[in-house]
C-alpha cells in the first residue's frame, strides 16, 4: 500500500489529518469483525470525525483483497441517507467480492504459500504446521467460493474414487479430508454469508488480468491433503490470486444500476503487484482529481 500513501501524500494528502487507514485482523470473518470486535464503530466514527475535520467533505475509500468484503459490509449496514452524507467514493482494488477458490487448497494442505518458500526460502515452516493453522482461520472459511456464484462448480477431484466437489459441498469435504472438527461446522455457519451485494456507493473496480490463476485441484485420495500436495492444479483467468469471477461480479453491478460503478482492467498485474503498478496509480490519481473537483 506504501505507493498508494506516497501518490496521494504527492496530491497533498496529510496522514492523521485527511489521509488514514483501517487494519484489521486477517485471521478472522468479516461477520466476526463485525459482531465480537469494535471495528464497526471505529469505522464509522473515522470516517465521521474526517468528514467533520476536513470542511464537512464526504471521503474516498480505498479498499484492497480482503479490505473490500469488510468495506462492503460495513457499508451495506449503514443507512443509505448516511452512505451518501459522509462516502463520496469507493476505490476497490483486486477484490474477492464472490470468494477465492484457493482458500479451498489453503485449508485442506496448508499449500498459501508460494511452494519453492517452504523449502527455499522459510525452511522454518512444515506444511503440516501451515495447514493446522490455516484452519483456525475463519477468514479463508468465509471466503471460500460463494454459493451463489460458484454452486456445482468443481473445486476438488480425488481421483481415487473419481469423486468431485463444489463449492455447495465444500463442508462434506472438510468432514472427509480434514481433521478439523471445527473446519465442518464453520463452513456450514459461514456459508451464506459472502454474499452479491454492491457495497452501494459510487465505486470503481481496479483488477489485474490475464495472469494464470488457480481454481482446482486434484488430490489422490481423502487423506492426501493433509499429506502432501495436490496432484495436479488448473487455472483460469484472473490476477493470481483472484479469478475472473469476481471481476464479473462487478461488471454486472454495473449493469443493474447499482449506484456509479465504473471498470478498470489490468492485463499481466498481479493481487499485490497493481498497488504499485505506475498505470494503475496513474489512473487512481486521475481519478481521485476528478472526484475532488466536483
Amino acid at each position: 500500500m506504501q505507493p498508494v500513501i506516497a501518490a496521494l501524500q504527492e496530491e497533498g494528502y496529510i496522514i492523521a489529518k485527511n489521509l488514514f487507514a483501517t487494519p484489521y485482523d486477517c485471521r478472522v470473518s468479516a461477520d466476526f469483525l463485525e459482531k465480537q470486535t469494535d471495528f464497526t464503530q471505529k469505522m464509522k466514527d473515522l470516517i465521521e470525525n474526517t468528514f467533520a475535520h476536513n470542511d464537512n467533505t464526504p471521503v474516498i475509500l480505498l479498499a484492497h483483497s480482503m479490505g473490500n468484503l469488510h468495506i462492503r459490509r460495513f457499508l451495506n449496514g449503514q443507512s443509505s441517507q448516511w452512505r451518501s452524507k459522509f462516502v463520496k467514493f469507493l476505490f476497490s482494488m483486486a477484490a474477492p467480492w464472490v470468494g477465492v477458490p484457493t482458500t479451498v487448497k489453503g485449508l485442506l494442505s496448508g499449500d498459501t504459500i508460494v511452494k519453492s518458500w517452504y523449502t527455499d526460502f522459510f525452511k522454518i515452516f512444515q506444511r503440516e504446521r501451515v495447514m493446522k493453522l490455516m484452519q483456525t482461520f475463519g477468514a479463508l472459511v468465509y471466503m471460500n467460493p460463494a454459493l451463489g456464484v460458484w454452486g456445482d462448480t468443481p473445486l476438488v477431484h480425488f481421483s481415487q474414487d473419481n469423486s468431485t466437489f463444489s463449492a455447495k459441498d465444500l463442508s462434506k469435504l472438510y468432514s472427509l479430508a480434514t481433521k478439523s472438527k471445527v473446519l465442518p461446522g464453520l463452513r456450514r455457519l459461514l456459508e451464506g454469508i459472502l454474499d452479491d451485494k454492491a457495497p452501494g456507493v459510487n465505486m470503481t473496480c481496479m483488477m489485474g488480468l490475464a495472469v494464470p490463476t488457480e481454481r482446482q485441484w486434484t488430490y489422490e485420495n481423502f487423506t492426501s491433503p493433509a499429506l502432501g500436495w495436490p496432484k495436479r492444479s488448473m487455472c483460469g483467468d484472473g490476477d493470481g490470486t483472484v479469478t475472473v469471477d469476481s471481476h464479473n461480479m462487478c461488471r454486472k453491478w454495473a449493469k443493474s444500476s447499482q449506484g456509479s460503478i465504473s471498470i478498470g482492467t489490468y492485463p499481466g498485474r498481479s493481487h499485490s503487484g497493481i498497488l504499485g503498478d505506475h498505470t494503475v496509480l496513474q489512473d487512481f490519481i486521475r481519478t481521485v482529481r476528478y472526484i475532488n473537483s466536483l
